[in-house]
């Protein structure tokens, strides 16, 4: 097996609890980038609220975000999209409506919420929630349902959210409802949300064509996540690589375990795979 793609999921993974990329895993990305290998992320973030301190990183060429639902190239910009259907989100839109939870929709890029919400938004910000994924790229909406109506045909992806400390019955009612709509996917990279996407989107589905335009093979791909939305990828790679703090059911999907996000352990993983790559003559 010769490596030729990496995909790294972001939040607890690549990120440390600061929301930022240490050294170590920077100058790995690097080396890997030096030794041919092309490095993508592969986040449930939509393109706007990816930190800075990660989108600057050069040798990331590759971005998969939104769950899947977009492929985007340094150089050439959205090469794929796989938005959720429209009458689907006109189903969405019925499911939803009435309920208490906080509905975040994703077009462009960017996070549009009912204007209601913001105080709520900045609190969280407060309590030291990361700045880009709560406040600087949020756009609010007077009426979050009509927006969702009025760009039903570019929708990459809709997040509930609960209250932290509410009865998990809640979220498992909601579920429920919503997977009761056809064509989409819903998935969850945190204990209080419900993310949708289109059935087709998904970072499995999302890797494998980015890993097709780059004439690379299943066998030839690394991933490496921690949580649920993550776990559509093992199926899909050569390596899949678990962080030490991932959840059981990640780690049970993995073929290694790797040092946590807080310990380098993107870096640690990629010096281990590429030099045993190497040993065996493949780079």
């Amino acid at each position: 097996m010769s490596v030729k793609l990496i995909a790294l999921d972001l939040d607890g993974t690549l990120l440390n609890n600061e929301k930022s990329v240490s050294r170590g895993n920077r100058e790995a990305i690097r080396w890997a980038a030096q030794q041919g290998v092309n490095v993508a992320f592969a986040t449930g973030r939509s393109m706007g609220i990816i930190p800075p301190d990660a989108f600057s990183i050069p040798d990331v060429r590759y971005m998969i975000t939104s769950n899947g639902a977009v492929i985007s190239d340094r150089l050439r910009g959205v090469i794929a999209c796989e938005y959720i259907p429209a009458d689907t989100v006109d189903m969405l839109v019925n499911v939803l409506k009435g309920g208490s939870e906080m509905i975040e929709v994703f077009v462009s890029g960017m996070s549009h919420t009912q204007r209601s919400y913001n105080e709520e938004i900045m609190e969280a910000v407060r309590k030291g929630q990361d700045p880009y994924f709560y406040y600087y790229y949020r756009v609010s909406e007077d009426d979050i349902f009509d927006f969702m109506t009025k760009n039903r045909q570019v929708i990459e992806m809709i997040i509930v959210n609960f209250q932290r400390g509410e009865d998990p019955r809640m979220k498992l009612e909601s579920l429920s409802r919503i997977d009761s709509v056809p064509g989409i996917c819903t998935t969850t990279s945190l204990p209080y949300n419900i993310e949708i996407v289109s059935a087709a989107a998904g970072k499995g589905n999302a890797l494998v064509r980015l890993a097709e335009q780059l004439g690379i093979e299943r066998e030839q791909v690394v991933s490496m996540g921690d949580s649920l939305n993550d776990m559509t990828m093992p199926e899909v790679s050569g390596i899949c690589v678990a962080m030490g703090n991932a959840r059981d059911e990640v780690k049970e999907r993995a073929d290694m375990i790797t040092a946590s996000n807080v310990d380098d352990g993107v870096a640690g993983a990629i010096y281990r795979i590429l030099e045993e790559d190497s040993k065996e003559g493949n780079r």
